[in-house]
């Protein structure tokens, strides 16, 4: 059992805390902007400077409904740490996350408003924020320094449903503890306990991206899983397709030149041709007029294409280095270079995506509607 040294001796993390509870560094928090249910935005690099706590919240969960009502822990705890004027903007900012997926907008108001929250609950039924951050129960707590990083990441306390954990003498709110320090002006270390309560009621966009092995018209054979840690680009390619020749032209190197631009950064770049009359001849010189610096995958069977649900040329998928499908949809919003009507600029929606997920930050827009020829699948 590891004891931190900003607590007292019988404060010790009993919930799961054992030799690599304490990380080398603080990750950075990734940064996002989400909406509360009564439709204000919020960004949390709107508040670097001060400390952070971030609740992942499921109102259907009893463990999580046994920190409201008459036991008040979550907004109690905020209310401890809010601040007082005249150094209230100084405190610290609570803010509740629920990324469950049938949650409506009506039960969190009417939970916010009973329950007296001084805190908001913002709206992440896409799960994007939950994914990011790796949240898997409810209640799943973060603690974010005034450096913006992440320095706690685990329950709220060692006593589900109100019962000590095994083998506890004592019940100890590590989140207070962890904000007692900070408040202090004490230097914590990264902490991580074992989350208790129900699992995160993600829906299914966002999820594992599906594991496959193909091999590349030029020859050779690549299996997604093997480059986990990656950020891996799928482009839905055929070279017959006006959409995707707009795209391959001298004057326009769209894809050649955004793999080019993130190759340094790590990110893996993949065409997947699904088109069922394509030739591996055909595939092999295409490559080589156009000098593409990523391969061209055989899936003329369709069966990869079909696990995506890719549905036009091109169509785009990133993966996150978690092999999370973070970004599903179209290049940009300019098919074959028209921006439509009422676009103020063009916009190359992977680029931005990229640019998110290489900082480390949540991906602002995860799906748009792909455009393009349909993927030709074999009959």
């Amino acid at each position: 059992m590891l004891r931190h040294r900003y607590m007292p001796a019988a404060a010790v993390f009993v919930v799961a805390l054992t030799a690599g509870s304490l990380w080398a560094e603080a990750r950075k928090a990734p940064n996002f902007t989400l909406e509360t249910f009564e439709g204000k935005r919020v960004s949390l690099s709107d508040y670097r400077g001060r400390i952070v706590v971030l609740e992942w919240l499921n109102l259907e969960c009893p463990f999580v409904q046994g920190h409201y009502g008459p036991n008040r822990t979550m907004v109690d705890l905020a209310n401890k740490y809010k601040g007082q004027e005249p150094d209230k903007d100084k405190g610290v900012v609570w803010l509740a996350i629920n990324s469950t997926s049938h949650t409506t907008p009506e039960v969190n108001r009417e939970f916010a408003k009973k329950n007296g929250l001084p805190y908001p609950i913002l709206d992440d039924r896409s799960g994007k924020v939950g994914r990011a951050y790796k949240a898997v129960t409810t209640p799943h707590l973060f603690v974010i320094n005034r450096q913006g990083h992440i320095v706690y990441d685990g329950a709220i306390d060692n006593a589900p449903l109100g019962k000590l954990a095994e083998g506890a003498q004592a019940h100890v709110n590590h989140v207070d503890e962890v904000l007692a320090a900070l408040r202090a002006g004490e230097e914590v270390p990264a902490a991580q306990t074992k989350p208790y309560g129900c699992s995160v009621k993600y829906g299914k966009f966002g999820g594992e991206a599906p594991d496959f092995t193909l091999e590349s018209f030029a020859g050779g054979a690549v299996t997604l899983s093997e480059l986990r840690g990656r950020i891996v680009v799928l482009e839905w390619f055929n070279q017959q397709c006006p959409f995707v020749k707009a795209h391959y032209t001298a004057d326009n190197r769209t894809m050649i030149d955004l793999a080019k631009e993130y190759a340094d950064k790590g990110v893996v770049w993949l065409a997947i041709d699904s088109t069922s009359t394509i030739t591996p001849q055909a595939g092999q010189e295409f490559s080589r007029v156009h000098s593409l610096p990523y391969p061209i995958l055989d899936d003329r069977s369709g069966k990869i294409g079909r696990a995506y649900s890719a549905t036009n040329t091109p169509h785009m998928f990133i993966i996150d280095r978690r092999g999370h499908i973070v970004y599903d949809g179209a290049i940009d919003n300019a098919p074959l270079g028209k921006t439509p009507e009422g676009a103020e600029a063009r916009v190359n929606y992977v680029d931005k995506a990229l640019a998110e997920v290489v900082a480390g930050d949540v991906v602002t827009v995860e799906k748009t509607r792909p455009y393009g020829c349909t993927v030709k699948y074999a009959q």
